[in-house]
């Protein structure tokens, strides 16, 4: 069964899709919290977490911010061009990230795929 990855459990609001099969449909998501989703599959850490969440990357990385055990890497495409996120959105994400420990090692040539790695993992070298 689908499901979608957000800040929380429960069912999403009515999504009206845009392209693919569902072009049109509403249609309503179980979500599913990342701590969930590694519970259910039996992980205690994550080496990379790439997100590509149509917007919902924000909250995620609201909910990595307080967790114990981060993910070694991330990899997010950012979605501030869609209307109503905004680039402030963005900027206060990566500010967040780099609060707690990630740096960012890539940028693609677009500004929006950004991939950013805990400052500990590389402390010994």
């Amino acid at each position: 069964e689908p499901f979608g990855i957000g800040a929380k459990d429960g069912t999403s609001e009515p999504i009206v899709v845009k392209g693919g099969p569902y072009n049109g449909e509403t249609q309503i998501w179980e979500m599913k919290t990342l701590q969930t989703l590694m519970s259910m599959h039996g992980h205690s850490h994550l080496d990379i977490l790439k997100m590509d969440v149509e917007g919902s990357e924000y909250e995620i990385i609201d909910t990595i911010l307080d967790m114990n055990n981060k993910p070694s890497q991330l990899l997010v495409e950012f979605h501030h061009r869609f209307q109503n996120i905004g680039f402030e959105n963005t900027i206060n994400a990566v500010k967040n990230l780099h609060k707690i420990g990630y740096r960012i090692f890539s940028v693609s040539k677009t500004g929006r795929e950004l991939g950013f790695i805990q400052k500990n993992l590389f402390s010994d070298l």
